[in-house]
């Protein structure tokens, strides 16, 4: 049993059920956001590794809201794990990131434009992150904007 006392008379179910936040998918679009925590995982399968990204949106409308992303790095699929790569380094150009960081650590506090869409799963809206683009706002100073796509992204990653 845990003792939940410290919680205080002055607790009030109702209020804290109403301040709990609000679940709902965003709308489409475009919001700036800050990587709070990456991590490499396990698939479901056990059979490849994604990049596990969460997002703390910093966009009014949305301020403190959570995104979650997933990119596939190693996957016995090379499309999979090609479109994933891919991904990965449209994320690092980004936040402004020439270079293949050393850890995943090298990705927390980075801001960058998430394009957000939507999709059904089990009946319900949920967020996708669909691309990356450097933040206007939070860009560092002297950070390049993003390269142009081309084939060397693509080869850059096998």
């Amino acid at each position: 049993m845990d003792d939940l006392s410290f919680l205080g008379d002055d607790f009030n179910p109702e209020e804290a059920a109403e301040q709990g936040g609000n679940f709902d998918a965003l709308k489409p679009g475009k919001y700036d956001a800050e990587v709070v925590k990456a991590e490499m995982q396990d698939n479901k399968s056990g059979s490849g590794r994604h990049l596990y990204i969460q997002w703390k949106v910093l966009s009014e409308g949305a301020v403190g809201r959570m995104l979650h992303d997933r990119l596939n790095i190693v996957n016995k699929s090379d499309a999979a794990q090609r479109i994933g790569r891919a991904q990965f380094g449209r994320l690092c150009i980004a936040a402004g990131m020439r270079r293949t960081p050393s850890d995943t650590d090298a990705l927390v506090g980075k801001v960058v434009r998430l394009k957000v869409g939507v999709y059904q799963y089990n009946g319900e809206d949920r967020n996708e992150v669909k691309e990356y683009e450097t933040s206007a706002e939070y860009a560092e100073p002297g950070t390049a904007p993003p390269a142009p796509k081309s084939d060397k992204l693509k080869n850059a990653w096998g």
